[in-house]
């Protein structure tokens, strides 16, 4: 096993030290795809988690690693993470909703059920869109991942006497920029309602969140930053998944809606001798009943997380964010 290189924020220059971090990202991601498995969503997750971290730390210290990071190397990383997107969903709802079943019995909650059986089989197809993805691409941006962050490039003017940048006052004034970036991704958001613009801070707050974690180590007190910015993430998340859930659901009810029209017109016009199951497509039958209290259920969970989502914004209208991570950070803005 390789001795992880190591780094300090007062000696060392911020393209070193941002190459070791990102490099010790580049591992993390690798120990985790060894151990992606197709029926473990967990494995996936976890997967998923390094990717988004090492994509933080090097969007966010892209000024001190593009002179030898390609920016192909980068859009193929970009391909591998949105790849996983799916799968992970998928794994989201059907958790969900088989949680849902044990907890209220299949007989009231039939048409989740049959929903999860549908999720199944479109997570087949989003793994095999997975795999043939990452078993064309990984390898090879895993290979240069590796080579363009072991070397960086020195330019000096033998005619000025400046010094290379270090890690500490760099590592400020990206984070500063972060935080601008998330001050103003809040100040945009009207209200729970607004998706889109809570959906773009959700995604400023993360990779806030991750390149904080990376520097733990070097910098004391950054829990509570973290703490407050993972709340605002899981907050959103849950009430992310609970839309795309609904939204699902929704489409089930379309499909129902069709296959009953469709067999109005096959009895109108065929007459079928034969018997028919139409459990999911009389009207008032229990699958009715089951697709009514799912919906009720899904309308609680959405609402819940709507209250929290308010709850915070409300909260945040005032909060100095600059001090919030700045000033556990120790960091010298000057």
């Amino acid at each position: 096993m390789k001795q992880p290189l190591k780094w300090d924020s007062d000696i060392d220059s911020a393209q070193r030290a941002s190459r070791v971090v990102a490099l010790r990202c580049v591992d993390s991601v690798a120990d985790a795809y060894d151990h992606v498995r197709k029926s473990d969503p967990e494995s996936i997750h976890r997967f998923r988690l390094e990717l988004r971290r090492l994509r933080s730390w090097m969007q966010v210290y892209a000024p001190v690693l593009d002179d030898t990071v390609r920016t192909r190397t980068i859009r193929r990383l970009r391909l591998i993470a949105r790849a996983t997107t799916d799968v992970r969903d998928l794994d989201v709802q059907i958790a969900w909703l088989r949680n849902e079943t044990d907890a209220l019995g299949e007989s009231r909650l039939e048409a989740a059920k049959w929903i999860v059986k549908s999720l199944k089989q479109e997570r087949k197809s989003a793994w095999r869109r997975f795999q043939k993805l990452i078993d064309r691409h990984y390898a090879t941006v895993e290979r240069r991942l590796q080579r363009e962050l072991t070397f960086y490039n020195v330019h000096r003017d033998v005619r000025k006497t400046e010094r290379a940048a270090r890690m500490r006052p760099v590592t400020a004034g990206v984070l500063l920029a972060q935080t601008a970036v998330l001050s103003t991704a809040l100040g945009r958001i009207r209200s729970a309602d607004d998706t889109r613009r809570l959906h773009r801070a959700r995604i400023v707050a993360k990779r806030l969140r991750y390149v904080i974690e990376a520097l733990e180590p070097h910098f004391e007190d950054t829990r509570t930053a973290v703490e407050y910015l993972a709340r605002f993430q899981d907050m959103v998340g849950e009430l992310r998944d609970a839309q795309l859930l609904a939204h699902r659901v929704s489409r089930e009810v379309t499909t129902v809606v069709a296959e009953r029209t469709a067999l109005v017109a096959s009895e109108l016009v065929y007459h079928p001798a034969t018997v028919t199951d139409f459990s999911r497509v009389v009207m008032e039958s229990p699958f009715d009943r089951s697709l009514s209290l799912l919906f009720a259920r899904l309308h609680d969970r959405i609402g819940v997380a709507s209250q929290d989502v308010s709850a915070w914004l409300k909260q945040t209208r005032s909060r100095d964010w600059t001090m919030t991570i700045m000033r556990p950070l120790d960091l010298e803005t000057k």
